[in-house]
């Protein structure tokens, strides 16, 4: 099993008494990255040439020559030591003659060096709809076409920063936390004195896990975003699809020819099997988190015929390295979903020259031939993906990672209180050999 036990646990939708699980969607977060001019004040402990320097100067000796004598220093490598010294203004010289300054009275006392110099802080992300500035993360620099994002953009000026300068300065010391381990040989210190300005400020994005759901009773649409804990993110997100934001609106099916075809529909008939399988795997996924189950025993239920999470199938996707698939087939009423999407696209089609790629679609898809024309012309050894114009109306999803293992999906519509349809996809995967083989033969 590819994914860690961390990723599988956010796709596990939370229980929301009254209220049923529909999908898990990926909503882009807006924020904004930002780089910050600091003074920063470093605590350097005094090496023993340099407390021992000042020292003799404490007790009176003055001339150069003689203390580098006494030392038993070279002239020359004494004269770059006064130098550093008189750089940090410990002491000041005039022909030949020293004399200790008052920090470096102060700094033999505390046997430390201070001094304030300029420095940046980069890679500050704060999140534009909450305004909480948090560490560094995972964030993307663009949007993958056809995805949810919520719209709200503002510039920060060095008045807001410095309003949040405890949590700026706590970002700060855990950056340079080296620096304090108590177990560390370093001598220097630094902390957080000042902020000046900005040096810049670009737009960033963080992909989080959004979970709709409908109630059972008014059908009424409800999210829940994991980190949203005050559930902002969750009344922003709701606030926008109802106020038609077009960002936001990704999330109703818009194909009329799919919603004709579904609307009315009976529901799924859910194998009991796969899905008694699917619950196996969940408690196992959460005995593994407790470290109760080997890595042995956590991949026997990951490769049982079971139905999948919601949204598996893009995290399979991101997998298709390790599984190395001589062949690949996708047959979908829905191809262009899997052709728009960025990380799907990239890893379909960069470097896989061993591996044959068959997508076969409806032709009659919205949109799907201008999609397929700009792969043709724009990705390298298209020579290797075979797109074939169904014969027969497809209504669900084949994806066969041959040898590995085969995944089918087939589609629920449902709708909202306010007339907005919203589909469901039910997958389940195989990794029988046997069942693979044949999916392939009936997809030549």
């Amino acid at each position: 099993m590819r994914k860690s036990i961390e990723l599988i646990k956010t796709m596990i939708p939370p229980e929301y008494p009254g209220n049923s699980f529909v999908k898990r969607v990926k909503v882009f977060v807006p924020y904004k990255e930002l780089g910050i001019n600091i003074l920063e004040r470093s605590e350097t402990r005094l090496s023993l040439v340099y407390e021992t320097v000042l020292k003799l100067l404490d007790l009176g000796q003055k001339d150069a020559v003689e203390m580098s004598e006494n030392l038993g220093i070279d002239f020359n490598i004494f004269r770059e030591i006064l130098a550093e010294l008189s750089f940090s203004n410990l002491l000041s010289s005039s022909d030949m003659k020293l004399v200790l300054t008052n920090k470096g009275k102060e700094a033999l006392h505390q046997l430390k060096n201070i001094s304030i110099k300029r420095a940046q802080m980069n890679r500050i992300f704060v999140n534009t709809i909450t305004g909480s500035i948090e560490l560094e993360e995972q964030y993307v620099s663009k949007i993958n076409y056809g995805s949810m994002c919520l719209n709200f953009d503002t510039n920060y000026d060095i008045d807001f920063l410095r309003k949040q300068f405890n949590t700026l300065e706590s970002i700060y010391f855990r950056s340079r936390k080296n620096e304090y381990d108590e177990l560390s040989l370093e001598s220097k210190k630094s902390t957080l004195y000042r902020l000046i300005d900005l040096e810049y400020q670009e737009s960033r994005y963080k992909v989080l896990n959004c979970f709709v759901y409908l109630n059972d009773d008014d059908k009424s649409l409800s999210v829940i975003f994991d980190k949203d804990t005050d559930g902002v993110l969750a009344n922003v997100l709701l606030q926008q699809i109802n106020g038609g934001i077009v960002d936001v609106q990704y999330l109703f099916e818009r194909n009329r020819e799919f919603i004709d075809y579904y609307k009315g529909k009976d529901k799924v008939i859910l194998d009991s099997t796969m899905l008694d399988n699917l619950k196996d795997f969940l408690q196992a996924v959460e005995l593994k988190s407790k470290g109760a189950l080997t890595d042995l025993e956590i991949e026997s239920y990951y490769n049982k015929d079971r139905y999948l999470l919601d949204g598996e199938i893009n995290e399979i996707f991101a997998d298709i390295k390790y599984y190395n698939p001589k062949e690949i087939i996708i047959s979908s009423p829905r191809m262009l979903t899997f052709l728009q999407n960025y990380d799907i696209k990239d890893l379909l089609f960069s470097s896989q020259k061993n591996t044959k790629i068959k997508l076969i679609y409806n032709s009659n898809e919205y949109r799907l031939g201008n999609q397929i024309e700009w792969i043709k012309s724009n990705i390298k050894n298209h020579e290797n993906i075979v797109f074939i114009d169904s014969q027969d109306k497809l209504t669900k999803t084949t994806i066969v990672f041959s040898p590995s293992f085969v995944i089918n999906s087939e589609f629920e519509l449902y709708c909202d209180n306010k007339l907005r349809f919203i589909s469901k996809e039910i997958s389940c995967v195989s990794f029988d050999y046997k069942k693979v083989q044949q999916h392939v033969a009936s997809l030549k």
